[in-house]
């Protein structure tokens, strides 16, 4: 089973607080996490575009707890392309 590189994401505070983070890996890997009501929503994409502009989003949702932000970490981690 590959090892895939986690990305290094703020602290539950910063998206308590509104904020949004995004990131990339190698060229085309996009992600995305941030606060919808009471959750975490971690999104991904494969294509060079920033999220509005992309066709083919992959999204999930996640408890705003700091399980929840590992395990949206780990999610967007686990769908990177090798």
């Amino acid at each position: 089973m590959a090892t895939h590189e986690k990305p290094d994401v703020p602290a539950l505070p910063f998206f308590e607080s509104g904020n949004v983070y995004t990131g990339s890996f190698r060229q085309s890997f996009r992600f995305r996490i941030a606060k919808a009501e009471d959750a975490l929503t971690g999104s991904y994409w494969n294509e060079d575009l920033c999220f509005e502009k992309a066709e083919h989003v992959v999204s999930e949702t996640f408890p705003l707890t700091e399980a929840g932000r590992a395990a949206c970490i780990d999610w967007i981690a686990e769908h990177q392309p090798e």
